[in-house]
This record gives structure tokens, sequence and C-alpha cells, in this order.
């Protein structure tokens, strides 16, 4: 099957979103409380602060609607 640019480009754009859900997700997820030095456990908080801030936000939503995937879903699990 051949790709035309733009199916190139459209998946290239899913990958990069899809990247970023992963990514909010392990920092929504982190367990600051195993992390040893205090310099990298506030970086740790900070991050899971604004993962959990963006996964409250409708831009969240929209790019998970764009992807065919469930918003609340990944809010549940990131909330536990």
């Amino acid at each position: 099957m051949i790709q035309t640019k733009e199916d190139k480009e459209v998946m290239f754009t899913r990958n990069i979103l899809c990247e970023l859900i992963r990514r909010t997700m392990e920092d929504a997820m982190a367990d600051e409380s195993k992390i040893a030095l205090l310099r990298n456990k506030e970086m740790v908080v900070s991050y899971k602060e604004d993962a959990i801030r963006f996964l409250k936000t409708k831009s969240f939503e929209g790019i998970c609607t764009a992807l065919g995937l469930n918003a609340s879903r990944f809010r549940r699990k990131a909330y536990l």
C-alpha cells in the first residue's frame, strides 16, 4: 500500500499526539515518594501537577477526540 504525502503527515501528527498523551500519563502517575534527591522530587512533583492540569483541559479532550480516544479513561487512570 502506497502512502501519500498527506497520509504520512497525518500519521506523523498522530504519533506526536499519542506520545504527548503517553508522556502526560507517565508524568501524572509518577510516584514522587520513590525519588531520593529533593531537587529531582520537586521536578517530578511539578511535572505531575502540570500533567494533571493538562488532563483537565478542553485541549486534552479535543486531542483525544481527534484520535478517537476516550479522555475520561485517561483521566480516571491518572487520578488513581
